[in-house]
């Protein structure tokens, strides 16, 4: 289990470290009633991941990891994904516009958006936000090739599950517990995640392709 936190670990907070979710939460705090919609932003994304997670981790067979086929084909889905980032990263890194931004004007929407809105738009965006969900299915991954129990694997999903959306969960604290110092930085982070979107999602793409590439190589030669 130590194992496999340790890979998990840096996975789930380099996921976490993904612009449009924690945009979104800064942008609806910082309106009327901003806390039930951020937080419904949070359960529909989270919500959203969840079952991703559960149907993954059910589905598979319990021995996928422990045989020389299963690492194998674990290793495939790991390099795949790798590559996959590392083609989003290197396409931004020449031009291309992130797939996962939002539609242009979307953002301005959510100065108006309800509970349900924000709510529906955590489920859109947790199904649609391709890096995000790639590096959480390359941590899933990780965990059905560990040598753990059905136990420690479940909560190994659930702390996957967590760290990859600190990002989301921790404005939301941070507001409920220091509402007027949390609104300035806020806007301030808001307005740093704008500028520098492209830069931190060819980053992160780079790296986690990379070493999803790696690991994924190491798994398929046994």
């Amino acid at each position: 289990m130590t194992d496999l936190l340790a890979k998990l670990i840096p996975t789930a907070v380099a996921g976490a470290i993904n612009v449009v979710p924690i945009t979104v939460v800064a942008t609806l705090l910082a309106t009327r009633g901003g806390v039930a919609k951020a937080t419904g932003f949070a359960v529909g994304l989270i919500g959203t991941f969840a079952i991703i997670g559960a149907i993954a981790l059910a589905t598979v067979s319990p021995d996928a990891g422990s045989s020389d086929t299963g690492s194998a084909v674990t290793g495939t889905i790991v390099a795949t994904l790798g590559v996959l980032l590392l083609l989003f990263a290197v396409k931004q890194l020449l031009g291309a516009p992130d797939p996962d931004a939002p539609p242009p004007g979307y953002m301005a929407k959510l100065e108006s958006m309800s509970v349900s809105g924000a709510l529906v738009t955590g489920v859109v965006l947790g199904a649609l936000n391709i890096k995000q969900v790639a590096i959480y299915v390359g941590g899933i991954a990780e965990i059905v090739d560990a040598d753990v129990s059905s136990g420690e694997g479940w909560v190994a999903l659930a702390l996957l599950l967590v760290l990859i959306q600190l990002g989301v969960i921790l404005p939301i604290l941070a507001f409920l517990l220091a509402r007027e110092w949390t609104t300035t930085a806020l806007v301030a982070l808001r307005g740093w995640l704008t500028r520098h979107n492209r830069r931190i999602s060819i980053v992160i793409g780079l790296l986690v392709g990379a070493w999803f590439v790696i690991e994924g190589v190491v798994l398929i030669a046994g």
